[in-house]
């Protein structure tokens, strides 16, 4: 089982202050997470005012100071589209990359998402497609891409994918959804983007720390839920459990929050889940 560090996210140091934001910072972090068991390294690129950014000039600082710390070690940087919002724009910044990383995460529901992954296999930099609705799913299936993508980060109505799974969750479900990749066999991931605590509920100190967990058995034991088949059907389409409102795993790490919490489980997730491969497996209904 792959498991990714993504070891910075959108978050800040006024978050947790081992948050890594420059070059130097994300290299340090990204070879501690890999001698603790990670097998590869998702990155938000900053900028030199501490923002995310996708200029070729950041992209390139971040990527060679990454890989002089971790040879050898896939890399791989976020595409949002709130890192440049102007859809054209965020192309043509890709488009002027110099130093290319080894994947691409795109979510497929944001604006010219299937014209980014376009440019990305062009340009022979890997795609993670992070597919968070229903929609999404059947955008990627309609466009004939899907089995060209390294990653789909979601277990969606795709058919029988040939490219590898990888299933995580957010915050209070992180650890949950890491024990659920660890039982179905699917790659994860793991690190500060996802969430700032260990499985005990503690704050972890590093990126590495979570990595460690992660690799402790494998990651079978890091949730609470205990993933028998009852359990996915139940928490697939249950608007709560245990007082939470349905697990942001069927999303990517990208998905807004709500400001309402009930909001998250949205018809479009229901749909998804009860269309999915998981839903069919469990005779979830």
């Amino acid at each position: 089982m792959l498991i990714k560090a993504a070891i910075n996210g959108g978050r800040t140091r006024a978050e947790h202050p081992a948050i890594p934001v420059t070059p130097e910072e994300q290299a340090k972090e990204a070879a501690a997470a890999v001698a603790a068991g990670a097998g590869a390294i998702h990155v938000h690129v900053r900028g030199s005012d501490g923002r995310e950014s996708l200029r070729p000039d950041d992209i390139a600082r971040a990527l060679e100071a990454i890989r002089a710390s971790c040879p050898g070690i896939p890399v791989g940087v976020s595409t949002g589209a709130w890192i440049s919002p102007d859809a054209s724009e965020r192309l043509s910044l890709v488009r002027r990359w110099t130093v290319l990383p080894d994947f691409a995460s795109v979510n497929v529901h944001e604006d010219s998402a299937l014209e980014l992954i376009r440019l990305l296999r062009d340009r022979r930099i890997g795609v993670e497609a992070g597919v968070w609705n229903a929609h999404a799913a059947r955008a990627l299936q309609d466009s004939g891409m899907a089995h060209e993508c390294l990653r789909v980060q979601i277990e969606a109505a795709l058919g029988r994918p040939t490219a590898s799974r990888l299933l995580h969750g957010l915050d209070a479900w992180a650890w949950e959804f890491v024990a659920l990749a660890a039982t179905r066999g699917y790659d994860t991931r793991t690190g500060f983007e996802d969430t700032l605590r260990l499985p005990d509920g503690s704050i972890a100190p590093d990126n590495a720390a979570f990595d460690r967990c992660a690799n402790a058995d494998g990651g079978q034991s890091c949730g609470t839920v205990g993933w028998t088949p009852p359990a996915i059907r139940r928490v697939a389409w249950s608007p709560t459990h245990s007082g939470a409102v349905m697990p942001r795993s069927y999303a990517t790490s990208c998905t807004p929050v709500p400001s309402n919490p009930a909001a998250e489980l949205t018809a479009a997730q229901v749909r998804l889940a009860r269309s999915s491969a998981l839903a069919r497996r469990f005779g979830g209904r």
